[in-house]
Parts: C-alpha cells; sequence; structure tokens
C-alpha cells in the first residue's frame, strides 16, 4: 500500500530557488506526524462469576492447567503418572502433585498404582484441582561482566484443572459449560492418542472399548472443543485464542507408535535409558505425521487448525507408563513392552513415566515467564 503521505508538493517556476551556501547543512524537511495505527489486541479471557468448579477463580494469579484429550485417550494414565512419576531433578527440582485423597478418580488411581494395574478409563465425570507444588533446580546465568552467577532454587505451586466428563460429551462442550472453566485456564495440554489414529492399531483399540463405547475421531473431538472456547473468547479481543497449547502425544512405549517414531528417526537413545522424542520439532514432526496417515482424513487438517487457533503452541511426546526397563536400568529394544494381559486384566511390569512431569512444567515455565 502506498504511503498517504508522499512528500511531493507543487513547485512554482516563478519562485525564486532556495540557495543553500556552501557548508552549510542541507535543510531538512519537518517530520510529518505518523499515522494512527489498529495494531491487534492479544485475547484476554473474559472475566466470568465464579461458578461450582470455582478453583480456577480462587487465586487468579496461579498459573491453571487443563487436560483435555477425547476419550480412552490417555487421560486417567497421564494423571496417574503425575501421581507415581517425578520429572528429572536437576533439570527441573522436586515436585509431586498434591490431589484429594477422598476424590473417586484420585482413589481409583492410587488403587491402580499400588497393584500394578493399567488403570481403567474413568466412566464417572471428575472436575477437580490438583495443586501442583515444587523447588525449581538451582541454575546459573552470566552477568554481563561475563561472571557465572547461580540462580537458586525456590518454592512454587500451580494448579491443574481436571475436566473428565464421561462419554462423547467433549463432543458437545457447551452442553454443561464445560468451555466456561477451559477459558479459564492460562495453558492446555492436548493429549493425542496415536493408538486411534493408526492403521496398526486401529482394531487393537475397538477390541479395548466398552460395549457402548464408541472412537471419536481426533479432529472431531478437537474441532468440536475449539470451536466452542473460540465462541465464549470471541469478544475478548483479536489474534489467536490466549492460553498456552501444548500437543502431547501420548502412548510412545505402544510398539507400533514406537516404531513410527523409530523409523522417521525421531527417536533419542541416551546410553540404554528410556528411549525419548525430544520436544519441539521432533514431536511435532511425529504429531504431522500421525495426523498425514491417519485413518481419519480429517486429521490431516489438524496441524494447521491449532497454529490457526492458538498464537503459542508447543509439541511434545510421552508415555504415561513408560518403557520396561530391566533391574540394572538399561533399555532392551527386544523386550520393552510394559504391560501384559491375562484374563482381561492388564499388568503394569514396572511404571516409570517417560516426559509428563517434563511435558507439565515445560508448559507452566512458558506461560510464567510471559508473565514476568
Amino acid at each position: 500500500m502506498s504511503d498517504p503521505f508522499d512528500g511531493t508538493s507543487d513547485f512554482d517556476s516563478a519562485e525564486q530557488p532556495m540557495i543553500v551556501k556552501r557548508n552549510e547543512p542541507d535543510p531538512v524537511r519537518p517530520q510529518q506526524p505518523a499515522l494512527p495505527t489498529s495494531a491487534p489486541r492479544p485475547r484476554t479471557a473474559p472475566a466470568k462469576p465464579p461458578s461450582k468448579f470455582s478453583g480456577l477463580d480462587e487465586n487468579p494469579d496461579q498459573v491453571a492447567i487443563s487436560l483435555v484429550g477425547p476419550t480412552s485417550g490417555g487421560k486417567t494414565t497421564f494423571l496417574q503418572a503425575i501421581l507415581k512419576g517425578e520429572p528429572d531433578r536437576d533439570a527441573y527440582g522436586t515436585w509431586r502433585a498434591i490431589a484429594p485423597p477422598k476424590s473417586p478418580l484420585v482413589s481409583h488411581l492410587i488403587t491402580q498404582s499400588h497393584a500394578n494395574r493399567f488403570p481403567v478409563p474413568t466412566t464417572e465425570p471428575s472436575t477437580e484441582i490438583w495443586r501442583i507444588r515444587g523447588a525449581t533446580a538451582t541454575t546459573w546465568t552470566r552477568s554481563k561482566w561475563g561472571r557465572t552467577i547461580e540462580v537458586p532454587g525456590g518454592p512454587v505451586e500451580f494448579k491443574l484443572a481436571i475436566l473428565d466428563p464421561p462419554g462423547g460429551e467433549f463432543l458437545d462442550p457447551t452442553a454443561k459449560g464445560l468451555t466456561d472453566q477451559l477459558v479459564k485456564a492460562d495453558g492446555l495440554i492436548l493429549l493425542i492418542d496415536p493408538v486411534r489414529m493408526m492403521a496398526e492399531t486401529r482394531d487393537e483399540m475397538k477390541a479395548l472399548l466398552r460395549d457402548d463405547e464408541e472412537i471419536h475421531p481426533t479432529f472431531a473431538f478437537v474441532d468440536s472443543l475449539m470451536r466452542a472456547m473460540d465462541y465464549e473468547l470471541a469478544e475478548s479481543g483479536t489474534g489467536g485464542m490466549p492460553q498456552f497449547l501444548s500437543v502431547c502425544v501420548g502412548k510412545l512405549d505402544h510398539p507400533e507408535v514406537y516404531r513410527r517414531a523409530d523409523q522417521l528417526g525421531l527417536i533419542d537413545l541416551d546410553h540404554g535409558k528410556q528411549p525419548t522424542v525430544p520436544s519441539g520439532p521432533a514431536a511435532r514432526a511425529l504429531f504431522e505425521n500421525l495426523c498425514r496417515y491417519s485413518v481419519n482424513p480429517n486429521d490431516a487438517d489438524l496441524p494447521g487448525k491449532l497454529t490457526a487457533w492458538f498464537d503459542n503452541v508447543s509439541y511434545h511426546a510421552a508415555s504415561s507408563i513408560g518403557f520396561y526397563l530391566d533391574p540394572s536400568g538399561t533399555f532392551d529394544p527386544e523386550d520393552f513392552v510394559n504391560v501384559t494381559t491375562s484374563d482381561d486384566v492388564r499388568t503394569v511390569r514396572r511404571a516409570q513415566p517417560n516426559q509428563v512431569w517434563e511435558t507439565l512444567l515445560d508448559l507452566w515455565t512458558s506461560i510464567k515467564e510471559t508473565r514476568a
């Protein structure tokens, strides 16, 4: 678009030309005032009255993160991993989850964990707040004079909101006001279930479903949820939704999911420890590959949709039960399946959550840094 002020003027040939004496500076044309602009305003969640799910209304200065995902998509095992596991202490410090012990969800997760059982997906709705409390690790930085400065860690706390309706109710997220709570969160962890997307595992997932269950396609779930959130936030500004989104591909320990990641060259093996798909570009490549070759063709549109809805998107890959490691802590590519099944009971050989806490804390760190 051309400049509305082009700096030209009519010149009357009858006027005496301007004479500039030698060694004098050229005359400077007065600066025109800048034209007003209308920069896009970042979206902020609209103020809402307190509700029965009031955990996100309390202490609004605390970071709040919500976990979402389709039915049988791995939310229950992800939450069990939060209760049982911990992050890399050297990198993240010490952390724990404080959850209501009398909650049916928490009671179920703890009972199954103590029995080394693979948790059964919940059938009752759960809406509760967990406190995530910890002490960050000591870090080092350099001063402007090049000196190394120790930055001690300190106690911190944030909230994890559990919104887990039964069945396919997330396909109509406005029915129970679920989006009223999601828009209050600062960040969302969106669990992506590769088992429902891959042709190699589709029949396996059907066999695990209860009689009254159906497989909800990934795109249908995400599209319904995000459109409802977008509508709630439509009057709060322009641009993407204000939440930070963490896309987390789960079930990395599944043999077919691991094989797909390995074939793509995305697996990082650290001297025999648990395999990982590093967060960032590698995890994003796995997510986009799963969408592109999904049994549901609509899933191919999901990566582009997410970056249109959100300005801040990160990518992770995790396993809530982890890979099996032998007693010496070594990974064996010929023996890493961590779940055995007998008489329809699924037993975990040894739960060692992989990149679950790290996914949660990386998202919290990103949100916290924007508030600094």
